[in-house]
């Protein structure tokens, strides 16, 4: 087992999955001539796991070993990149999550519990207000992105955000995932 990098929403990130904190050290789909090293994974909620790999590509359908026969083919782009980052502690993160324009908690019930009309946003702590509507309820107004936007999270970014224990956090910061593989 090894441990992965966060999939800083890239591809195989949803909203049905998780990330996965430690995988195996091989990885192979089943249309697959070579064993490849994972760099991230994703748990979904359907009982499966995806892993994007060192060399660019990934499989949604796949399985994973520790140790791999001597006769198979190994992908030396993982490897070497694998190797790389091991021995020399280099990194590179192909994405960064930009903030958003509209704030993530616009049209949301991320909104403190006794707030009458106007309160102070928990996401990104400008002024909002509460709205409501006859069918659906009372719901934070649209609002433009505040200056203290809380931090996105390295898997969902702002996509699934929930009030837990009385702050704003990524519905995946709520469970530990590492039992998943």
């Amino acid at each position: 087992m090894i441990d992965l990098l966060p999939d800083y929403m890239y591809g195989i990130g949803a909203l049905d999955s998780q990330p996965l904190k430690r995988g195996p050290n091989y990885v192979r789909s089943r249309n697959s001539d070579r064993w490849h090293r994972p760099r991230s994974g994703t748990w979904y909620q359907e009982g499966r796991a995806a892993f994007s790999y060192w060399c660019g590509s990934g499989t949604s359908h796949g399985w994973g070993q520790d140790e791999i026969p001597d006769v198979d083919n190994l992908c030396a782009t993982c490897e070497g990149r694998w190797v790389g980052q091991q021995e020399n502690r280099l990194i590179f993160t192909p994405r960064k999550a930009l903030p958003p324009t509209t704030c993530p908690a616009s049209r949301s019930n991320l909104f403190p519990k006794d707030a009458i009309r106007r309160f102070i946003c928990l996401v990104c702590g400008d002024e909002a207000k509460v709205s409501g509507g006859w069918n659906r309820g009372p719901y934070v107004s649209v609002h433009k992105t505040g200056a203290n936007l809380i931090d996105p999270c390295p898997h969902h970014g702002w996509l699934r955000l929930c009030l837990h224990e009385g702050r704003v956090v990524c519905v995946c910061t709520t469970r530990d995932r590492e039992d998943l593989w």
